[in-house]
């Protein structure tokens, strides 16, 4: 008895015969690093095709191992240096980030973090480092960036620490404005990554105005416009797939314009990553 295909029938049986061969080296090689980086950037996709996006649902979060510092519950209180806005603590996924039950890349992936997705690390394990494509690192828990909504387990490389960002050496952007809500700001910006930022805000018939100056500061995708007087808000933006900027995920349906050297002026929205 001979079994004939359609086209459309062998395509979904290589693309099950491959799932069936990949899926058991997931872990592994998601954290290789010489192959790391182009199956993150699948499982990123991947993750993208089943609706875990940003404003879709959490991925089913049984099965994941909660630490528990001395017995009792996590506090939700930042590890590490984290950025501060509107009364709470957050850092930026880095570059895209394998998420698992418990800490150890054999065990369950649960989904692939975004650059520019908020998290806050709540807990880490200083005696396990690990291997991922991008070196090594310890193992972190992260939530949601309000301290209670659990995530999984990541590998704490790629994640923005304050303290991770180092100054440009050279910038090809010489300015940029953007809006979140009712704030607007224009940025200048030198060669060095030196920045002056004219910002304003109009709301509740208040209108409030500065200027600002600073560093442009660099970690992985994530752009930090750090001001010299650190009283308002740092900006944080990320650098897109064609090296363009856009704003983090929580303001990306925001509107940015991006000027380039040659005097072209780009406006971007909901601009899209990777």
């Amino acid at each position: 008895m001979k079994i004939r295909l359609s086209p459309r029938g062998i395509w979904i049986l290589g693309i099950i015969t491959v799932a069936a061969i990949i899926g058991p080296l997931r872990s592994p090689l998601a954290n290789e690093p010489h192959v790391g980086v182009a199956f993150q950037y699948i499982y990123y996709w991947v993750d993208h095709f089943k609706f875990w996006g940003t404003k879709a649902p959490s991925p089913n979060l049984r099965g994941i191992e909660i630490p528990s510092i001395n017995g009792k519950p996590l506090t939700g209180k930042p590890v590490g240096l984290h950025f501060r806005s509107s009364r709470t603590s957050f850092v930026l996924v880095a570059s895209p980030t394998a998420v698992y039950t418990r800490p150890s890349e054999h065990s369950r992936y649960i989904r692939m973090l975004a650059p520019g997705y908020r998290i806050r690390v709540v807990y880490q394990l200083d005696d396990k480092s690990a291997q991922n494509s991008t070196g090594r690192g310890f193992w972190v828990f992260v939530t949601q960036e309000d301290g209670r909504t659990p995530i999984g387990w990541v590998i704490d490389n790629t994640i923005g620490f304050q303290d991770k960002f180092v100054p440009a050496v050279t910038w090809k952007i010489p300015a940029w404005g953007l809006c979140i809500g009712e704030y607007c700001s224009e940025f200048s910006i030198k060669s060095n990554g030196r920045f002056t930022q004219k910002w304003d805000s109009i709301g509740r018939g208040i209108h409030l105005e500065g200027i600002n100056t600073g560093q442009i500061m660099e970690y992985q995708h994530i752009v930090w416009a750090k001001q010299d007087d650190p009283e308002d808000y740092d900006e944080l933006l990320i650098r897109t797939q064609g090296k363009e900027l856009a704003h983090e995920l929580k303001y990306s349906g925001e509107p940015i314009r991006i000027s380039k050297p040659n005097g072209a002026t780009i406006r971007l929205s909901n601009s899209k990553l990777f």
